[in-house]
């Protein structure tokens, strides 16, 4: 072995890092970014060199997308990672890819420095009601159909390289019709397959949350599971979060942010969904930290997923309220 070698320093994969924190009952959280949303990569790179110099999360990740947008998603990782230092979590898609481009896409991540994927089955194409395998042509090798099956054909030809996560639905997934429990069976496929960490979608109520974390104890998921975390600023915008990823606005929330929009009061809804989403992170972070699997053992320590977005002002009021409680009595814990 080089003196090289010797001298590098070990890689700690993310699921590590996530792992770590937990035991240490470390308060930490991480921010979702989309480069389909941003069309110029320099604007969306600002925002995180911004965001991450300041706030220090513990790794950010960014959303794949069609056409060249995968391609997009793959640079931005390589530039954040080169340039601020930060790991990156690249969510990774079937949505109509071959198995050639699947593998052409998995070289090119690690080519660029990518050590985290988000597997993912990926979006309903356009049109339908239902989401579409890839046509496969003759003499191809059909690709996954499911996100347990892009987990495996990782696996299998990138061996430990790519720190795994997969996503979970605390409401269920869309596709699951309201069977809750046959939602989280599918879950642990893809867990049994080798996914190490799980990230949730956006809830807007901490018991719904708690009740998947007990589902998926209780059958047998025990990696780290955390929540993701949507900033709240107005009725219309709510409604269509709401309706488009088929999550649950609770009454409470849903009635202060209409009457706000519809009396014309743009500031005070602000400030509704500011102190409504502060005060549901602090609940997750109570699950997190005092909820018991089926052997007994506390949760320790809490993180939160921000879908970040756009949202850049939105997230960092958040975070100022939530200091108050949380990271200033992580300092006092450990003074």
């Amino acid at each position: 072995m080089s003196k090289k070698d010797k001298s590098r320093t070990p890689h700690l994969s993310l699921s590590h890092l996530i792992q770590r924190a937990l035991d240490s009952q470390q308060f930490f959280y991480s921010f979702e970014y989309s480069a389909s949303r941003d069309p110029n990569p320099d604007d969306l790179f600002e925002r995180i060199s911004r965001m991450t110099s300041s706030l220090k999360p513990l790794w950010i990740d960014v959303t794949w997308g069609f056409g060249n947008v995968g391609q997009r998603s793959i640079e931005m990782c390589r530039r954040v990672q080169k340039n601020l230092s930060v790991p990156c979590l690249l969510h990774f898609i079937l949505t109509d890819r071959t198995t050639i481009q699947l593998e052409t896409d998995l070289a090119k991540a690690r080519a660029a420095g990518v050590r985290s994927i988000l597997a993912l089955r990926g979006y309903t194409q356009a049109g339908y009601d239902a989401w579409q395998p890839c046509e496969v042509r003759k003499g191809e090798v059909p690709p996954p159909q499911h996100a347990d099956g892009l987990i495996r054909f990782i696996k299998e030809r990138h061996q430990d390289w790519f720190s795994i996560g997969v996503a979970g639905f605390p409401e269920g997934h869309p596709e699951s019709k309201g069977d809750l429990d046959k939602d989280v069976e599918h879950l642990k496929l893809k867990v049994d397959a080798g996914a190490e960490f799980i990230i949730c979608q956006f809830c807007f109520d901490a018991v719904v949350f708690a009740a998947f974390v007990t589902r998926c104890r209780d059958i047998g998921i025990d990696v780290p599971i955390l929540p993701g975390v949507m900033p709240l600023t107005e009725y219309s915008t709510a409604k269509l979060l709401s309706e488009t990823w088929g999550v649950r606005l609770t009454a409470n929330i849903e009635k202060k942010l209409k009457d706000c929009e519809e009396s014309g009061e743009t500031e005070r809804g602000i400030e509704c969904g500011e102190e409504f989403v502060t005060e549901l992170c602090r609940d997750f972070l109570r699950v997190q930290s005092e909820g018991v699997n089926t052997t007994g053992t506390a949760i320790s320590g809490g993180g939160l997923h921000f879908f970040v977005y756009d949202a850049e002002w939105e997230v960092r009021r958040l975070l100022s309220a939530l200091s108050e409680n949380t990271i200033d009595n992580e300092k006092k814990q450990h003074a």
